[in-house]
């Protein structure tokens, strides 16, 4: 997946998706997530819409449901 990129960021390394199937640990999946921030130069500013890209099948429609509940 590629994104816009700005500034000093750069996609060195991919991003991972997560989809809350049975073998993948969220912690895992936030960890990783986050040293991959960092070698891409990731903005803080960005960092929300990077994750939120990075969610698939379940996990994607739990954050699909959350934002019209909070909206």
């Amino acid at each position: 997946m590629i994104l816009a990129v700005g500034g000093g960021e750069r996609k060195s390394v991919n991003y991972l998706t997560f989809s809350k199937k049975e073998d993948e640990d969220i912690n895992n999946f936030i960890i990783d997530l986050e040293k991959t921030f960092i070698v891409n130069k990731v903005a803080d500013s960005r960092k929300n819409l990077v994750a939120i890209s990075c969610l698939k099948e379940i996990a994607a429609n739990f954050y699909n449901r959350l934002v019209r509940i909070t909206n």
